[in-house]
Order: structure tokens, then C-alpha cells, then sequence
């Protein structure tokens, strides 16, 4: 019987707790009881003819510790017992009644043993069988969290190796970008000091030519002052041969200085033309660089959802070399002008 009461104890407990967690109490309830109460709660459920236990008391009572409430109760059933034995004579019955009495009060407490046995028995073993398929759902719960986890984990370092590889193939297409812009910088500021340089060459040859053409104008003039003497006067003609001689020596100087300077145009043009082939070259990896980002910021898009900042870079870098193409055109063109206009005005070589 105790072991059934324990089980409905255990059961009132858990709701107890439920209903009032840990740190709370029932409210406005006393926390003690008198042992007059707990005797009154008895008499009033055998009044009612319900069984008196502890369980019962407390729940008529709500409050009292199940030990407690069964010791008082039970003293008081010894105490009534005690006064009923002392205030009832016995009775004198015949022999044959008292035994059928002592027969019947054992099969009584027999069937009062045994049902409490199986009721604990029944009890028990609902609560296995409970124990069983929580346990089973339970370790199914757990079955497919762990799938779930291990499903969630692949994916996981799926998605961390694809952006793994975008990322370093990212940093390598901007490194290339990175090394391709310094390379166009590098050769428009060579490409510059060749224009100025071969500007400065073309002013110096200009000027040159310019003062060899004065110089070869004064000695032809001197020349044909010096022919028109000599018949005048043979003295004065071997110093005017002299002076002739001299005048095609200091022409024949001017003419090798002149091929000087024109073999230093020459040498100055064939830089620019070779500084033009390799910003043709930048260029056309510039342009690789841009088709190779492009493809990357496609696989860049499917992996995360931060290309769009590479896709305004390469645009960038697209407009830059296009821009770079256009001026290095313009060059060029500006650069074959020029070139037309110094063979117009440099005069050939008698």
C-alpha cells in the first residue's frame, strides 16, 4: 500500500513542480499544518467515504509533508484503536466464530497484500513500457538530429571549399589586374619620356637642319663671291680655294651631323614603335585579365553574394583599358603626323 502511495506521491510532486517551478511557492498558502487539521481532513473523507491516505490528505489539505500527514493520521487511528479496546468490553463469542473471524480477517489482509502487489506490479510496468517508447522516440529524435547535423556539416564544407577556391581564384585575378595596371602605367610613363624625347630630338634636328641649311646657304654665297674674284685677282685666288676647301670641309661636317641626328630620329622612333607594341601587349592581357575576372565573377555570384563589388572593379578596369587603347591610338596618330611633317620640311641631303 505504501508503495502505491509513493507512486501517487511522485505523480502530485511532478505536477507541483510544473505548476509552481523551482524559486516559487503557491501563493497565499501557509507553509505548516496543525495535527487537528490534518485529524479533521481524515474524518472528513471517511464522512465522504473515500479512502484516507496521505495523497488524499494533502490534497484536501494542500500543504504538509506527505510523511508528516500519514504519521498523524496513523497515530490517530492507533490512539482511536486504543480507546475503542479499553472502552469496548469483548465480547464473548463462541470458539467456531472467532476462528471463522481470524479465517476471514486473513483472507481479508491477503487480498489487501495482493492488491497492493499488483497494483504496484501494474504501475511498474506501465511505467517500463512508458519508460520503453519514450526512450525509443527519444533515441529516433536524436537518430534524425544527427542526420540532420551530419547533412548540415557536408553542406558546410561544400560551400566553405567552393568559397575557398573563389576567393584564391579572386586574389590571383586581381593580382593579375594589380600587375597588368602597373604594367600599362609603367609603359605611359615611358611612352612619355619617348614622346618628349623624340619631341626635344625632333626640335634639336629642326633647329639643326635649320642652322646647316643657313650655314650651307653662307658658304654657297661665299663660294660664288669667291669664283667671281679669283678672275679678277690670281693673288687672292689660291685663299679663296683655300676657303672653298674649307667651306665643303665645314659642309661635308654638317651633312655627317645631319646623318647623326637622323639616325638618332630613327633610334628614337623604332623605341616608340617598340614601346607601342608592348602597351599593344599590355593591353591584350589586360583584356585576358578582364575575360578571365569575368568568368570568375560568375562562379564568384553562385558562391556568395559579394561579387558585385568585382563586377564594378572589372568594369572599371574594362573602361580603363579601353580608355588606355583610345589615348595610345590617339598617340600614335598624333606620333605619324608629326612624323609626316618633319620628312615634309627636312630637306634632303645634296
Amino acid at each position: 500500500m505504501l508503495r502505491s502511495d509513493e507512486t501517487i506521491v511522485s505523480s502530485n510532486a511532478a505536477v507541483d513542480d510544473k505548476r509552481f517551478p523551482e524559486g516559487k511557492k503557491r501563493p497565499g498558502r501557509p507553509t505548516k499544518v496543525s495535527d487537528a487539521a490534518i485529524i479533521a481532513a481524515g474524518k472528513e473523507l471517511m464522512a465522504a467515504g473515500k479512502p484516507v491516505n496521505r495523497s488524499a490528505l494533502r490534497a484536501v489539505l494542500e500543504v504538509g509533508g506527505y510523511d508528516r500527514l500519514e504519521k498523524v493520521w496513523e497515530t490517530y487511528l492507533a490512539q482511536e484503536s486504543a480507546v475503542d479496546q479499553t472502552v469496548q468490553p469483548q465480547e464473548d463469542l463462541p470458539a467456531r466464530i472467532i476462528e471463522h473471524r481470524d479465517v476471514m480477517r486473513a483472507q481479508v489482509l491477503s487480498v489487501v497484500d495482493s492488491m497492493s502487489s499488483s497494483a504496484w506490479r501494474i504501475a511498474d510496468e506501465l511505467a517500463q513500457q512508458r519508460t520503453k517508447v519514450e526512450h525509443k522516440d527519444a533515441q529516433r529524435r536524436i537518430a534524425a538530429a544527427d542526420e540532420i547535423k551530419t547533412i548540415d556539416a557536408a553542406n558546410i564544407d561544400a560551400v566553405d571549399a567552393q568559397l575557398e577556391i573563389a576567393e584564391e581564384t579572386l586574389e590571383a585575378a586581381l593580382s593579375d589586374l594589380a600587375a597588368a595596371r602597373t604594367e600599362i602605367t609603367r609603359l605611359d610613363e615611358r611612352l612619355v619620356r619617348t614622346q618628349l624625347d623624340a619631341r626635344r630630338a625632333d626640335e634639336e634636328h629642326t633647329a639643326t637642319v635649320s642652322n646647316l641649311t643657313a650655314r650651307l646657304a653662307t658658304a654657297e654665297r661665299e663660294e660664288a663671291g669667291q669664283r667671281m674674284t679669283t678672275a679678277a685677282s690670281v693673288a687672292t685666288a689660291s685663299a679663296a680655294a683655300e676657303d672653298a676647301q674649307r667651306a665643303h670641309s665645314e659642309l661635308s661636317d654638317v651633312r655627317q651631323e645631319l646623318s647623326a641626328r637622323r639616325s638618332e630620329l630613327e633610334a628614337a622612333r623604332a623605341t616608340a614603335a617598340d614601346l607601342s607594341a608592348r602597351l599593344n601587349a599590355a593591353d591584350a592581357r589586360a583584356t585576358s585579365v578582364t575575360d578571365d575576372l569575368a568568368r570568375e565573377r560568375q562562379a564568384r555570384e553562385r558562391a556568395d553574394g559579394a561579387a558585385a563589388g568585382l563586377t564594378v572593379k572589372i568594369t572599371a578596369a574594362t573602361e580603363r583599358a579601353a580608355r588606355a587603347e583610345a589615348t595610345l591610338a590617339a598617340r600614335k596618330e598624333r606620333k605619324h603626323a608629326v612624323t609626316q611633317d618633319q620628312a615634309v620640311k627636312t630637306p634632303l641631303p645634296a
